[in-house]
């Protein structure tokens, strides 16, 4: 039984080696199989609003990114039906086709390594899947209104345009508006609650350690927020 059980690891390190190498970003050697997608996103920064008797979310998008291969002229983000109204590269505005399950964003020159880049991405959409919107079409008015995610494993795409796979971690930092008579809870540090006006405040959320983008996490409701830490002062 020992015996069996060496082979096994040996099987499964071997397997997971393999599996590495072929997703290895580093492009210098062209005789390594190309990786999944042609960037690294380091940051995403998203400022959402909502129109939930309408299930509509409103948002846009600002991702940092490198270039993983020496140069690319071209970048595919997930976006299944979400409604771009434009993007942008600093003040320049740049060309996209849309399809039924993405984009696809041309730069006017190629972007190469070794360079941080940024984009945002201006759009709305009535999601069908990752972000839900409950209570809000209850006629009479006794359902308890929420909205909340769940991103896993690549539903967070259907509500926020990007390239949506697990072989891509990254910070997030989230700016969420919404009706202050709500509670809002997101990933990371609570960093800041502040009124936009009279019935609206904008609360702000960082995560500051990469993780994958399905871990995204909202939650809206009426309802109470308790703080707990571990013994190492990691909130939970």
């Amino acid at each position: 039984m020992k015996i069996l059980f060496v082979t096994i690891q040996i099987i499964i390190v071997t397997s997971l080696s393999s599996f590495a190498q072929s997703n290895r970003a580093d492009q210098y050697d062209e005789r390594l199989i190309p990786i999944d997608h042609n960037v690294d996103v380091t940051h995403m920064t998203l400022h959402v609003s909502f129109e939930p008797k309408k299930g509509k979310v409103i948002g846009n998008v600002n991702i940092d990114f490198t270039v993983l291969q020496s140069k690319i002229d071209s970048l595919f983000l997930d976006a299944p039906g979400i409604k771009i109204k434009n993007i942008k590269m600093g003040l320049s505005e740049l060309n996209y086709k849309k399809s039924d399950d993405g984009m696809t964003i041309y730069f006017a020159n190629s972007l190469t390594r070794d360079i941080d880049y940024s984009i945002t991405i201006f759009y709305e959409s009535f999601p069908r899947k990752g972000l839900y919107f409950v209570g809000w079409d209850n006629q009479n008015n006794l359902s308890r209104k929420q909205i909340w995610t769940q991103g896993q494993g690549i539903d967070n795409r259907y509500w926020i345009p990007y390239y949506n796979n697990i072989n891509d971690k990254l910070t997030t930092e989230l700016f969420i508006e919404f009706d202050n008579a709500f509670q809002v809870l997101s990933n990371g540090d609570f960093i800041s609650k502040k009124k936009v006006n009279i019935n609206t405040d904008r609360w702000h959320y960082k995560a500051r350690e990469p993780h994958s983008f399905y871990l995204i996490m909202l939650r809206i409701g009426k309802y109470s927020i308790k703080e707990d830490a571990s013994k190492n002062g990691v909130l939970r």
